[in-house]
């Protein structure tokens, strides 16, 4: 019913017996006044050809009578935030993020989305848009993309481009 305090001289080390740590706060922040720093390291060292995992679990189970999750449900967000240079003080603006969503949450015809946005302004105001979103399909199997958010974005091709299916070009102006 109040605060824990550890004030180490030196590291602290966590070794629990059961190999888990659980947490139910709400925040975890991890400050630092250093360069390049906090770093978060998940280190797998055993000697094969698995890696470390890192898990967003979205679990809304109510109960057996009752579906869980639902299409469109937002299952987790890496974001990235950094102060601007505005006159008078500062504000801490989300300059790119990568979300990840449920389209589809029907059993055996389950498909996420991925996207991947960054800060774009129109001189006046900056908004979240969406530079990549990747989209599994229900029944095909197929992963959809879509590179841009306008007909006015650029996509750039540094090196040679392979396309192994039909090429469709909406647009007046080809150029080779």
């Amino acid at each position: 019913d109040g605060n824990i305090i550890l004030d180490a001289a030196g590291n602290i080390v966590l070794e629990p017996g059961g190999g888990s740590i659980t947490s139910d706060a709400q925040n975890f922040t991890i400050i630092s006044q250093e360069s390049s720093k906090p770093a978060y390291t998940l280190q797998n060292t055993k000697d094969d050809d698995s890696a470390a995992i890192f898990t967003f679990d979205k679990n809304r189970f109510v109960s057996s009578e009752e579906a869980g999750t639902a299409d469109g449900d937002k299952l987790g967000t890496i974001q990235w935030t950094g102060t601007n240079n505005v006159i008078g003080g500062t504000e801490l603006i989300t300059y790119a993020n990568i979300g990840a969503f449920i389209e589809e949450v029907d059993d055996t015809d389950e498909s996420g989305m991925l996207k991947m946005q960054v800060a774009a302004s129109n001189g006046t105001v900056s908004t979240m848009q969406d530079g990549l979103i990747i989209r599994g399909d229900k029944s095909t199997r197929d992963a959809n993309v879509t590179i841009g958010n306008l007909p006015s974005s650029t996509t750039t091709v540094a090196g040679s481009l392979t396309v192994t299916s039909d090429l469709t070009v909406n647009g007046d102006t080809v150029t080779f």
